[in-house]
């Protein structure tokens, strides 16, 4: 058995929920970086295939890992029994079914080094579905930002995977992923990191390998998850009251456009059609403007008529997003 009686320097938190064929290779991922200061902690969220054994054998064997079993929760829930637990100077998250390459603690643990006074990084993944891949290659520069200079740069947006934070700025806050949200729950739990964090390295490069397939939530969209939009939106909108900065307040209102537009983006991806109601959407959009206290001046003039559309008549906008789709798909298909 290794052991490792230094404090670990990151804590790594992975939520299992029937994963177990991709176990191996997640976890020898980790123990294949020839990184010793790692604290995995794997949560078994009531798996009802081999995982849990797995999860055991591999606690088992290496100190570093701290497996927890639970009845099923929720992914959310998941993580956030690991950060409960977590003693890692830092935190990383990590799912079951991706892995990531054998040098990334290089350049992770010398930007944690060089500069003593940052609090977040933000970090790269590959997507990987199939033969096709995305972020293959980048120059793994380091850039430095305080937290406004960082709100007002293109690379906020990122999954949960692509980011290190200190665990001190998450405990000091009660920083926990929210359990109201089914999809977005990564977007709203890293802004409230972000609005707490000094000061922001971005490590250019991408070692996270992302893995999305028929069983990605992402593309497995209800409703529910489409609504989450509005919803995350509404969660930043509330939290950021409190921060009084320009840099802050921008770049909610950036938020507040960028998960409206998606909202109507995604309605007519929604499996269960019969869901999509007029009735519902007025409902779900007159929340967001209560919710979010909205100006309409807030909004880009897409999205100004698209929510004046919705809460007239639905149909215009299935409509819109339809013809949409249908443009696009043509022209993939002429010039392909």
């Amino acid at each position: 058995m290794i052991q490792n009686a230094e404090a670990p320097l990151v804590s790594i938190i992975i939520p299992v929920y029937n994963k177990g064929q991709f176990l191996h290779r997640c976890f020898d991922s980790f123990l294949n970086s020839g990184f010793a200061e790692l604290e995995i902690i794997v949560v078994n969220d009531g798996s009802t295939d081999n995982g849990g054994v797995i999860c055991d054998i591999y606690q088992s064997k290496d100190s570093r890992f701290k497996v927890i079993h639970q009845p099923n929760a929720g992914v959310s829930a998941a993580r956030n029994k690991g950060l409960d637990i977590a003693t890692g100077r830092w935190i990383y998250f990590a799912d079951a079914d991706d892995w990531i390459d054998s040098d990334v603690f290089d350049g992770i643990v010398s930007a944690i080094r060089s500069y003593p006074d940052v609090d977040f990084i933000r970090t790269y993944c590959r997507e990987i579905n199939g033969e096709l891949v995305l972020n293959p290659d980048l120059p793994a520069d380091i850039m430095v930002y305080t937290r406004d200079q960082f709100l007002k740069t293109d690379f906020v947006a990122g999954y949960i995977h692509s980011m290190f934070v200190r665990r001190e700025v998450v405990e000091k806050h009660n920083l926990r992923l929210s359990h109201a949200l089914d999809f977005m729950e990564d977007v709203e739990f890293i802004f409230r990191c972000l609005l707490n964090s000094k000061n922001v390295v971005v490590y250019n490069k991408a070692f996270y390998n992302y893995l999305t397939n028929e069983t990605s939530s992402s593309i497995n969209l209800g409703l529910k998850k489409v609504t989450d939009h509005l919803t995350s939106a509404s969660l930043m909108r509330k939290y950021s009251q409190s921060y009084k900065s320009p840099a802050v307040d921008e770049h909610v209102k950036r938020q507040l456009n960028h998960q409206l537009y998606l909202y109507f983006a995604e309605i007519r991806l929604v499996k269960d059609k019969s869901a999509v109601t007029a009735r519902r959407i007025r409902a779900d959009l007159l929340l967001f403007i209560r919710d979010t206290d909205l100006r309409l001046n807030e909004l880009s003039g897409i999205n100004l008529i698209l929510l004046v559309m919705g809460l007239i008549h639905i149909r215009l906008i299935l409509a819109l997003h339809r013809i949409r789709a249908s443009v696009s798909s043509l022209t993939a298909f002429c010039f392909p």
